[in-house]
């Protein structure tokens, strides 16, 4: 049995509608993407006290990362500088060591002149000057890379400026007014 085509419905006479055979086309590549945001707003009326101060208290804090940092710099600086005296200072005991051995190998080979001394006691006199010598030369060495140190914390660029302490090791220092306990 064939089946007749439908033919399409005519709306009655008389009613003022005219039927209108409708089609659809058949597209076969179709997507669809769909997204959904939920926004929840008592979240942010309830959080905006707790933003509010965890901020405050992030600026608190960088403020006394400032104060540790400027602490720590103050005393990186004196830590330096006080190495820097401290290499001169060995420098200069140094080279008093130096001359007192001079000094001890001298009168050692005068002893040994006048039959006082053997010649192991100038020997061991000659090995204490070469012991001062090199000792020297190790503090003179400490002193400079001091000095390099300070020159790369001071930000110095120019080597042919000569670094002075403020403050004298060759003198004396003031007597100390402290309290007696008896």
């Amino acid at each position: 049995m064939r089946r007749r085509a439908r033919e399409p419905q005519r709306a009655p006479p008389g009613t003022g509608f005219e039927a209108v055979s409708l089609t659809f086309p058949l597209v076969l590549d179709n997507y669809l993407l769909q997204a959904t945001l939920t926004v929840p707003l008592s979240d942010y009326l309830l959080r905006i006290d707790q933003t509010y101060s965890a901020a405050t208290h992030s600026a608190e804090a960088a403020r006394f990362d400032v104060g540790a940092a400027r602490a720590t710099a103050l005393t990186n600086g004196k830590v330096a500088y006080y190495s820097w005296l401290q290499a001169r200072g060995t420098v200069i005991v140094a080279v008093e060591t130096l001359n007192d051995q001079r000094i001890h190998l001298n009168d050692s080979r005068n002893q040994f002149t006048v039959g006082n001394a053997s010649k192991a006691d100038v020997m061991r006199a000659e090995t204490a000057v070469a012991q001062a010598e090199l000792a020297l030369v190790t503090a003179q060495n400490a002193a400079d890379l001091a000095e390099v140190q300070m020159r790369i914390g001071l930000h110095l660029p120019n080597h042919e400026e000569k670094l002075v302490p403020g403050e004298g090791l060759d003198s004396s220092l003031p007597s100390f007014q402290g309290s007696s306990r008896g």
